[in-house]
């Protein structure tokens, strides 16, 4: 089967380039700057970006399926506008290019982030209501996007849209956020830990689940993704179990961390590192669901989760295979 993916380059796309390629699919992809997540694997590479409606087409142009990963991700706003336009317009660009071309069905990735975790009680899944404008500019732009996806559905194209918590795992390449306070984990980079937590789930997972919905998706539909909530203390405890590498001692409570965000970014800068600690990523943590609900995907597609503590020891055995850390 011919099969189509945008945001090749990126952690999901390097784990779903290399799925589908095992089952034997002919794969074309684009990337616009980093070939790291596709080096050296038979696959078409064309390089663009969401806005080049030329490269889009090539993309496109003669696939039976297209898989929408690429997006701008962002815990510190959006000065420039650029992660809105990449997630509503980009996502735009390639629902129009699916619709053109008459693609079989287009694969969504968006996101939790685009649904309201309040109220805080109950179970957080697909009936939830969606993020509005006054939310955080990055969960608008998903919600938008995926808002933009459901428009060309009653235009008549054949679309499902998966919405996977927080992503970490093995060929994390740039690496990601969370690649990078798992890193900074294991140098003992960080400063503290903070409280609250996050569902995390595992990138081979979540590549999975999009090759599950080619088939078993419904049309129109939304897939909640999601693995295990983890406090970050549990998840630096985890962290220790699996490479001996103690945490941060002291779990800094959000009052103090907010007041420390200003030199949390100077810390990041004297490491050359992107902050992780920033007052959106604070809020984040603070107010996340605790229960995400996957059941849907479990039942529709055959999504499962695999434990945490195997995807945490999978991560720090591929960094060491490729150098990121020390033997």
């Amino acid at each position: 089967m011919k099969i189509s993916v945008t945001g090749a380059s990126g952690h999901v796309g390097a784990n779903l380039i290399r799925e589908l390629l095992n089952l034997n699919h002919e794969v074309r992809v684009l990337y616009y700057k980093d070939e790291r997540g596709f080096a050296g694997l038979p696959v078409q590479a064309i390089k663009g970006n969401l806005f080049d409606l030329n490269a889009l087409n090539e993309l496109i142009k003669g696939s039976e399926i297209v898989i929408h990963l690429a997006a701008q991700i962002s815990i510190s706003g959006d000065r420039d506008g650029s992660v809105f336009r990449i997630n509503t317009e980009g996502t735009r660009n390639v629902c129009q290019s699916c619709l053109e071309n008459h693609v079989r069905r287009l694969i969504h990735f968006s996101s939790i982030h685009a649904y309201n975790a309040r109220p805080f009680e109950g179970i957080l899944d697909e009936s939830r209501k969606m993020v509005d404008e006054t939310a955080f500019r990055y969960d608008f732009s998903k919600a938008t996007g995926q808002n933009i996806v459901m428009e060309y559905v009653s235009k008549g194209l054949d679309a499902v849209v998966l919405n996977p918590t927080s992503i970490i795992g093995p060929f994390d390449y740039k690496p990601s956020l969370m690649g990078q306070v798992f890193l900074q984990l294991y140098k003992r980079e960080l400063p503290a830990l903070v409280h609250g937590g996050y569902d995390f789930v595992d990138a081979r997972d979540v590549a999975h689940a999009a090759i599950l919905s080619i088939d078993k998706g419904k049309c129109g539909e939304k897939y909640l993704i999601g693995g295990t909530w983890k406090t970050i203390k549990e998840l630096g405890d985890l962290v220790h179990k699996v490479t001996g590498k103690k945490p941060p001692r002291f779990i800094a409570p959000f009052w103090l961390a907010n007041v420390g965000v200003p030199f949390l970014w100077l810390w990041a800068k004297m490491l050359n590192k992107r902050p992780i600690y920033t007052r959106e990523s604070l809020d984040i943590l603070k107010n996340a669901h605790r229960n995400v609900c996957h059941q849907k995907a479990a039942d529709e597609l055959g999504f499962t989760a695999r434990p945490l503590e195997e995807t945490i020891s999978d991560i720090y055995s591929w960094y060491r295979e490729h150098h990121y850390i020390d033997n």
